[in-house]
């Protein structure tokens, strides 16, 4: 039949076969990218998805966005997409999220001193170190959030200690003392009570103790 044909029919038609091989290539792409990026979507979890993921993550979902601006998706390849795409974004947010976390955390452990810290500060530094802790157990950090938080987790230990070590001798110098009484001290008792009160002099000096532990002293 092609011999009925003039070299311009001859051409028009190897044109037209060629339109066709690419737009059959074309849709053998997209399905190909759709297959991909669906099945890379599922590779992350939400409670395993960690910053080191970041750039895979929103190249992902660039990619999807370019295909889905495109016109060569089925309304069902679509619909499926749009929800894979969903899925890298809230994976985005999670990771941002637990970025804003560890973030707050280490500013507030690093709004602490031990040269101030007091007994006040107990609870909030417990629920820093649970904070910490809840991080760092649930393995979605990378290398540096993780040496960052351990530092911090060193960092309340410390300070919980120095508020320990404060309150621990707060008590000995108020127990010592109340052992004492002016109806029945003595010369005797005369190195001790300076010891005590160098004890306490040192003590109120500082700036580790609460307003009422001052005012106890």
């Amino acid at each position: 039949m092609t011999g009925n044909l003039t070299a311009e029919q001859t051409s028009s038609l190897n044109g037209i076969a060629q339109s066709l091989s690419d737009m059959q290539n074309r849709i053998a792409d997209v399905n190909k990218k759709f297959d991909d990026y669906c099945r890379y979507a599922d590779l992350w979890d939400l409670d395993t998805v960690s910053d080191v993921s970041t750039v895979a993550l929103t190249k992902l979902r660039d990619d999807m966005d370019a295909l889905l601006n495109g016109s060569n998706l089925t309304a069902a390849q679509r619909q499926t997409l749009q929800q894979k795409r969903q899925r890298v974004v809230e994976l985005l947010a999670r990771i941002e999220e637990i970025r804003r976390e560890v973030d707050r955390v280490c500013n507030a452990v690093d709004g602490y001193a031990l040269e101030t810290v007091t007994s006040d500060d107990r609870t909030a530094l417990n629920r820093l170190m649970a904070d910490i802790t809840a991080l760092l157990n649930a393995h979605q950090l990378n290398m540096n959030q993780e040496e960052n938080l351990t530092e911090r987790k060193q960092a309340v230990e410390a300070l919980l200690a120095r508020i320990d070590a404060i309150a621990e001798e707060f008590d000995r110098i108020c127990a010592a003392v109340d052992a004492y009484a002016p109806e029945t001290v003595t010369d005797d008792d005369r190195t001790a009570l300076n010891g005590l009160l160098t004890d306490l002099t040192s003590l109120t000096a500082g700036t580790n103790l609460t307003d009422d532990q001052r005012d106890t002293l």
